[in-house]
């Protein structure tokens, strides 16, 4: 995450945490498979959204909620490939845990209906060109909130916050090492 300098504007620093992840996500589509890059697309979408939550109430409303609109639509597209995909994995996971405790066979039904149901919703996905239209959906959330500006009373709020958040971090780190001493690094 960029830092949050004294002299730095908080509306550049929310453009540069909003460059950098949505960089991240299109390099995930554009350098491996398309469904194992969902996870990945997810979770920065994640991150962006609660970010702009977060902002919300100190930035312009129209602009806030037009770039959560766009995220929330790209992370349904990638919604129901994701959540078969987790259901698998949920299953065999589940499988593997138990296999002495059941017969090897007495899942094959559900296994098999998951399989079918994950490829087919990745099959859908990548054939109607959903990958391509996500990636236009995040260029096009980037530029909304490229356009995304903290009202000047909004941004002290935004500091203060900050602030709390850091200084909670800090908190939680030495409780959970009492014995550690001297500074601990929040990178």
């Amino acid at each position: 995450m960029a830092p949050l300098k004294r002299n730095r504007r908080i509306t550049r620093t929310i453009r540069a945490v909003c460059r950098k992840r949505v960089g991240k996500s299109l390099g995930a589509l554009h350098e491996s498979n398309h469904l194992e890059a969902i996870h990945t697309v997810r979770k920065e979408i994640k991150k962006m959204r609660s970010l702009l939550r977060l902002i919300g109430p100190a930035a312009r409303k129209r602009s806030c909620r037009r770039a959560l609109k766009t995220f929330k639509a790209t992370a349904d597209r990638l919604g129901a490939v994701r959540d078969a995909q987790v259901g698998l994995q949920a299953l065999e996971h589940l499988d593997e845990k138990f296999r002495p405790e059941h017969s090897p066979r007495s899942f094959w039904h559900v296994k098999r209906e998951l399989s079918e149901d994950y490829r087919r919703r990745a099959d859908e996905f990548l054939k109607r060109g959903s990958a391509r239209r996500v990636e236009v959906l995040l260029k096009k959330a980037l530029k909304q909130a490229g356009r995304l500006k903290v009202k000047p009373d909004g941004q002290n709020a935004i500091r203060f916050a900050a602030f709390c958040i850091c200084r909670r971090r800090r908190f939680l780190e030495n409780e959970s090492n009492p014995g550690q001493t001297g500074k601990i690094s929040l990178a």
